[in-house]
């Protein structure tokens, strides 16, 4: 799978302080990649990094394959980038900024090149109103045309949906997973929202102390050859769940179970967990309740996050 960015053992040292310890990562092309980490942890300083406001004191970055050390101004073609609030000219169009802005480009961006970029974002009926006018979710959509009017291979987003609502959230997220799969690019975002997170993007690299603690797949590319959709964990409360898992081994064996109290864990896909109630029922078992036992992206992080992660930070430092 063609990648978008690598990271070779990226480091940064301010003053006598490593703030980014020989940190690698692969991100392929058409991947929603997730940053995350506790705060300090170095995720913006990564970023600043990728986007070129921030040097790197050792190894390299590529970007589409072309290292950012010895080629800076190709790759800075490359990158789109929404790293602050964007901020607009107000008593302008939003048409009237993105035609600002595209002249300040190298290269001449046409009028199709804009109407595109503003489809996609969905701001087609609004372009022509004055941003002074636009809601905050628009602004940020408003940021996010303005990013791509270079065509870039890759996009980077430091928090995305501050100050965003529910409705907004949703939208940006709807337009990030579009831009992935319909334009195969290379989407970086970094947020402490971490429920969006787990809703936006196909894998998370977790940083803790600037180093890589952990990478995790929060959902299967669907382009993957021989997609099948992983078993999870499934909670199933039981009047007597000490018999049933007695008769799950029996019945089905290569079952994965086990039992803490009323609950009965299994590991199944959707198909099994149907049979398995359907079993259970049918030798008149009662069921009190079934529910999804998989942890969510919090859960995990703050998992890896405590002083276990720490450890196994420290140990893989040495």
């Amino acid at each position: 799978m063609a990648l978008g960015i690598q990271l070779k053992d990226v480091t940064k040292k301010i003053g006598g302080s490593t703030i980014i310890d020989q940190l690698s990562l692969d991100i392929h092309k058409g991947e929603v990649f997730g940053l995350l980490g506790p705060n300090g942890a170095g995720k913006t300083t990564t970023i600043r990094m990728i986007v070129g406001l921030m040097a790197i004191t050792s190894g390299d970055i590529l970007i589409d394959g072309i290292s950012i050390s010895k080629e800076r101004s190709a790759t800075a073609h490359k990158l789109g980038a929404i790293v602050e609030n964007p901020d607009f000219y107000l008593y302008m169009s939003g048409l009237d900024n993105l035609r600002y802005f595209a002249k300040l480009q190298d290269k001449k961006i046409s009028r199709k090149t804009i109407d595109d970029v503003v489809r996609v974002v969905g701001l087609t009926e609004s372009i022509q109103k004055k941003v002074k006018t636009y809601s905050l979710g628009m602004k940020q959509r408003l940021g996010l045309a303005q990013s791509l009017l270079h065509r870039p291979k890759v996009l980077i987003l430091d928090e995305p949906t501050n100050g965003l609502d529910p409705a907004g959230i949703r939208e940006f997220r709807e337009y990030i997973r579009r831009l992935a799969s319909e334009q195969n690019m290379t989407i970086i975002i970094s947020s402490h929202l971490l429920s969006e997170i787990e809703l936006m993007c196909d894998r998370v690299a977790i940083i803790q102390n600037g180093r890589l603690i952990r990478t995790e797949t929060i959902k299967e590319r669907p382009d993957k050859e021989n997609f099948e959709k992983p078993a999870s964990q499934v909670v199933i409360e039981l009047a007597d769940s000490k018999n049933a898992e007695q008769l799950l081994h029996q019945k089905l064996p290569s079952l994965e179970t086990r039992r803490s109290g009323e609950q009965l864990y299994i590991q199944a896909d959707k198909e099994m967990t149907a049979k398995v109630i359907q079993l259970l029922a049918t030798e008149s078992h009662a069921i009190y309740r079934v529910r999804d036992g998989q942890q969510t992206l919090e859960d995990r992080f703050l998992e890896i996050t405590n002083e276990k992660g720490e450890a196994y930070a420290d140990a893989h430092s040495q």
